[in-house]
């Protein structure tokens, strides 16, 4: 009998350990981005759609970054702020030469603000990650990008930091 209530008491406190322990914190990576922009996307009413840009990331997560961004008003031009309204992004993780797999989500909010000449922008963007695979599949969180948009070479140039919390 006294093993019986040893061992309910032992299940019990085993129990109130495994439901009152602290989620595991979660980790910030942030990486350098450099990339370009391969489509300019298309107007669809006051809003340009599908932006899109590819690049490197290198840091925390070293890989390959595409970005795909709408936003509005649908031109850039001097001093324009165009608003972020949406948008897509993934990084494919490598390691060493290895994939490791990929993070994912979507781009929710930010601005380009564009200097007096309309030839090169502050990038402030918000982004959720939503998934993953491999390595990553599991990966929830939050992100920012901040950097800046060039559009004195060709095809027009990003820089900046990415970071990613999960």
């Amino acid at each position: 009998m006294l093993t019986r209530v040893s061992l309910a008491v032992a299940l019990v406190v085993l129990s109130l350990a495994v439901w009152s322990a602290p989620a595991l914190a979660a980790t910030t990576y942030t990486d350098s981005v450099q990339a370009i922009e391969i489509s300019p996307g298309v107007i669809v009413g006051d809003t340009r759609i599908g932006a899109t840009f590819v690049g490197q990331a290198s840091g925390d997560l070293d890989g390959a970054l595409t970005v795909s961004v709408n936003y509005a008003p649908p031109a850039p031009g001097p001093s324009v702020t165009n608003t972020i309204v949406g948008g897509s992004w993934v990084l494919a993780v490598y390691e060493n030469g290895h994939f490791r797999g990929t993070i994912y989500g979507a781009v929710t909010g930010g601005t380009a603000q564009w200097n007096s000449d309309g030839t090169v922008a502050t990038l402030s963007a918000q982004l959720t990650i939503t998934g993953g695979t491999e390595r990553y599949t599991k990966a929830h969180g939050t992100g920012s990008f901040t950097g800046t948009l060039s559009h004195l070479t060709f095809p027009p140039t990003v820089l900046g930091t990415l970071q990613l919390t999960f």
